[in-house]
């Protein structure tokens, strides 16, 4: 496999245990027109991909180098926004949706849209946005003017970080709740 531009494209969904089957369905499916790419797809409860690189879990600091080395990142809209954004990544963010057993709510949904008009991440909800973002960012990164990961960091908006620590606090507490209810 050959890089972007001297990157890689990394996917993660976190470690949530709901799968998270339709973006790696989408991803894989976008990859299989880009075999020339190089690609790490941390996968998680979610069926392996069957191109790039899948790895069930990333360790932490595995996964802050592959962040700083992406060229495009994509994951669900978790605490790894924050991850990107201090590495001076933006993120396409694939929230996971409750209805299709993704998630306990649909909060990533909102957090990704007001994150996404802030300028902070590019949010795709459907498979086709994602195709167009990941060929954009492609385009962009084989490009005279350079990757998008080559543009100055990323400032999150006051707060962001707090937010998004705070909702995965959450989400683990009603999480753990939930268990003891059974």
């Amino acid at each position: 496999m050959t890089s972007i531009d001297g990157g890689l494209l990394l996917v993660t969904i976190g470690t949530d245990p709901h799968r998270f089957d339709r973006l790696i369905d989408w991803v894989d499916a976008w990859l299989a027109d880009h075999e020339e790419l190089q690609a790490v797809v941390q996968h998680s409860t979610s069926r392996p991909t069957d191109h790039g690189k899948a790895v069930d879990y990333l360790p932490y600091d595995e996964l802050q180098e592959l962040i700083g080395q992406a060229t495009i990142v994509v994951c669900h809209c978790g605490t790894i926004v924050s991850e990107c954004l201090r590495s001076g990544v933006v993120p396409i963010v694939v929230p996971r949706r409750q209805h299709l057993l993704e998630a306990v709510d649909d909060h990533q949904t909102s957090f990704a849209r007001r994150l996404a008009t802030a300028g902070t991440v590019v949010c795709c909800e459907t498979e086709e946005d994602l195709r167009r973002e990941l060929s954009r960012r492609l385009a962009e990164a084989d490009s005279p003017h350079g990757p998008a990961a080559a543009r100055p960091a990323a400032t999150p908006p006051a707060g962001i970080e707090r937010a998004a620590v705070e909702l995965d606090r959450l989400m683990t507490v009603r999480r753990g709740l939930g268990r003891r209810r059974r």
